[in-house]
C-alpha cells in the first residue's frame, strides 16, 4: 500500500511512510502477459526486489526505512516453496542496507553500524536520526545464496552506494563528493579515487548508483552536476581509467 507521505527532496517523510505502511506484497508478473501471482505479503514496507542471477528460483528483498529502525533488512525468497529467510541476521547496533547480488550468486551488504538511517541529504547530513557513533567501524559484508556471510572488510568510512566487479575483488562507492575504487584483495580496503561526481544529493534519483558494465571496463552513474540528472560512464582503456 502508498499512504503517500514520502515524496519530496531530502527524504521528506521516509520514516513516517515506513510506519504508516501496514501492507506490503510481491507479486510476479509474466511478461508474456499471461498471469501474475503474489509469492508473499508482509505486514512491512518492502522493496529492492532483485533475482539471484545464477539460481531463477530464488530472490531478495528489503524491509525498507531508515536503518536504525528496521531490525531485520535483507531477506531471501524461495520463489518455489515461497519460504523467506533473513540474510545477515542483525543484532542491536547494525544499520545495513544496499544490498546487491554479485555475478556468481553472493550478496554485498552495507553495515554502517549504530544509528545510522542510511541516508544522504543535500546539506550532506542524515535525515532522520542524530549523529551515528563514531566508535564502531562501517563495513562491507558478504554473504551466501543461503544468507550466512562469509568475509566483512572494515571500510575507513562508508560509502552511499556499492558495486561489485565479476570477481568480487573490487567495489565502486560513492563518497560525498567522489566516486572511489575499493580494492577488497587484502583483509583491509584500500581505496583510490576515481573522480568527482558533483551530485547534489537532493533527491535520490540524484545518487550516483555506480554500477560496473558486465565486462568491467565501464562505470556507469548518475549525477545532477549540470542542474539535471543524467547519466554518465566513466571507461577503463589499457587498464586505466580515464
Amino acid at each position: 500500500e502508498n499512504p503517500g507521505l514520502y515524496h519530496g527532496a531530502n527524504y521528506y517523510g521516509f520514516k513516517e511512510q515506513m510506519y504508516a505502511i501496514k501492507k506490503g506484497w510481491i507479486t510476479l508478473v509474466y511478461l508474456d502477459g499471461s498471469k501474475a501471482v503474489t509469492v508473499h505479503e508482509s505486514s512491512h514496507w518492502l522493496g529492492h526486489f532483485q533475482f539471484a542471477p545464477d539460481d531463477s528460483t530464488l530472490a531478495m528483498f528489503c524491509h525498507e526505512g531508515p536503518w536504525h529502525l528496521v531490525n531485520q533488512r535483507i531477506w531471501l525468497l524461495d520463489l518455489i516453496s515461497r519460504d523467506i529467510v533473513p540474510c545477515f541476521r542483525q543484532h542491536q547496533d547494525d544499520c545495513v542496507g544496499h544490498e546487491f547480488w554479485t555475478s556468481d550468486g553472493k550478496i554485498f551488504f552495507d553495515n554502517r553500524r549504530k544509528d545510522h538511517d542510511g541516508t544522504i541529504t543535500s546539506n550532506k547530513t542524515q535525515a532522520t536520526s542524530v549523529e551515528p557513533e563514531t566508535a564502531e567501524i562501517p563495513y562491507v559484508g558478504l554473504a551466501d545464496s543461503k544468507g550466512n556471510v562469509v568475509k566483512c572488510t572494515d571500510m575507513p568510512y562508508y560509502c552511499n552506494h556499492y558495486h561489485a566487479t565479476n570477481d568480487n575483488k573490487l567495489l565502486v562507492g560513492d563518497q560525498v563528493e567522489d566516486l572511489v575504487l575499493i580494492h577488497l584483495d587484502e583483509n583491509s580496503a584500500k581505496l583510490e579515487t576515481l573522480c568527482s561526481h558533483h551530485t547534489s544529493w537532493r533527491t535520490q534519483q540524484s545518487h550516483c548508483h555506480p554500477t560496473f558494465s558486465w565486462n568491467n571496463e565501464k562505470i556507469l552513474f548518475a549525477s545532477d552536476r549540470k542542474g539535471r540528472i543524467h547519466l554518465y560512464l566513466a571507461e577503463q582503456q589499457d587498464g586505466k581509467w580515464l
